[in-house]
């Protein structure tokens, strides 16, 4: 998969989005009924489940990361539980060092990083071998929408600049599926980055929210202007991101999420680096993708989770698991 969203889902009164309705109903209503006749399965340790409303990433991935981190002095061993995308990992899998993108795809590969992972396109089976492996925790990077899995606690990421579209069902709009349905499910929603804090939108519902921050930190750069380039799903957080550290994006270059990068694209981009004599950045994700070769040619941004409430956040979660 190589997806990138499309612009008229960020846009209010789209003709794309208007013509796309129909089939979003369709798509909405299939959801639920898959929904309404699949069973979760309750297994033997509990799982958190990382998730998002949103077609084109959240930040989910640096939230699991944040909650592993914060979750590690209390369980012995904790898995994160996820899909493989773009890969040819087939069977459910325990990562491990041999491991390439090509086998297992970027994401699990950054939270190998951090600890275990297991890679299964099916949930139950993915549990049951990391149960096989000693975990005691399972941490589900996403997953919300799935119902093979019984979650002890659904977090909802929401991002304060991507925030919900055009609110519209895919493929009209970048919803998985209908807000109110989401929120039925879910014990507390992380909103990152919300500038507006007293937004009434979240109070109507009675949801437990959470305020968290991304921090970008960057290895000093020969001057303010920079070449970036990323493979994400909703690409302008990260240049946001970047502009937000005062710097100057001479040029960006946009890939999908997922994407494998050809040695003619890095190449091209680093040569254009080294003749204006600025730096090339990316993130975490896109650099595992890359021939080590090409490491010292490029800066990489490191993407850290900052909680508002860190032990109000802590507690809730440890009181719901203990549940």
């Amino acid at each position: 998969m190589n997806f990138l969203s499309p612009k008229f889902w960020y846009t209010r009164n789209s003709i794309r989005s208007i013509l796309l309705y129909p089939l979003s109903n369709i798509y909405h209503f299939l959801f639920l009924l898959i929904r309404a006749i699949k069973n979760e399965k309750k297994i033997a340790i509990p799982v958190i489940c990382v998730g998002n409303i949103v077609l084109g990433g959240s930040g989910k991935t640096p939230i699991v990361m944040y909650l592993r981190g914060i979750l590690f002095h209390k369980f012995k061993k904790i898995f994160v539980l996820m899909r493989a995308f773009n890969s040819q990992q087939k069977k459910s899998c325990i990562l491990s060092a041999i491991h390439t993108v090509k086998d297992v795809g970027d994401e699990p590969l950054l939270h190998f990083k951090q600890g275990p992972v297991c890679v299964s396109n099916n949930r139950i089976e993915g549990a049951d071998l990391c149960i096989k492996n000693n975990a005691d925790l399972i941490i589900l990077d996403d997953g919300f929408q799935s119902k093979h899995l019984f979650k002890d606690l659904n977090f909802l990421v929401i991002d304060g600049n991507q925030k919900f579209g055009n609110k519209k069902i895919f493929p009209a709009g970048p919803l998985r599926e209908s807000i109110n349905s989401a929120f039925k499910r879910t014990n507390a929603i992380i909103l990152i980055d919300f500038v507006n804090k007293n937004d009434g939108f979240f109070k109507n519902y009675k949801i437990p929210c959470f305020y968290a921050y991304k921090n970008l930190k960057l290895d000093k750069l020969r001057s303010k202007k920079i070449i970036a380039f990323c493979g994400l799903g909703y690409p302008d957080n990260f240049f946001k991101h970047l502009r937000g550290l005062n710097l100057i994006l001479h040029k960006k270059f946009i890939f999908g999420d997922h994407h494998i990068y050809k040695k003619e694209e890095i190449e091209e981009m680093i040569s254009m680096s080294k003749k204006l004599k600025i730096d090339l950045v990316t993130t975490e994700k896109d650099i595992i993708k890359i021939s080590k070769k090409y490491h010292k040619n490029i800066k990489v941004a490191k993407v850290s989770i900052k909680m508002q409430s860190e032990r109000k956040f802590l507690n809730f979660t440890l009181k719901h698991l203990n549940q």
